[in-house]
């Protein structure tokens, strides 16, 4: 292989790295963007709610999609 085809090559690498991270922080983006109106809604609903038990009950469930949610996201590229 000549040494304008390893430049080439190498080029070419470089581009799909860069395009694949791109694409991973635009997916990134994409699922931060979807779970922050997500935990907007949630915010919402327990404002919302006048039943202090009801309250207590969706705060509880909203901890744990929260939860799910950072873990999803802290895994989002493994």
């Amino acid at each position: 292989m000549s040494k304008k085809e390893k430049k080439q090559k190498e080029k070419d690498i470089l581009k799909k790295v860069e395009d694949y991270r791109l694409k991973l922080n635009e997916d990134l983006l994409a699922l931060l963007s979807d779970e922050r109106q997500k935990d907007e809604n949630r915010e919402k609903t327990v404002k919302e709610t006048l039943d202090f038990d009801t309250r207590k009950r969706l705060e509880k469930a909203y901890g744990i999609e929260r939860a799910q949610a950072s873990y999803k996201i802290i895994n989002f590229n493994t």
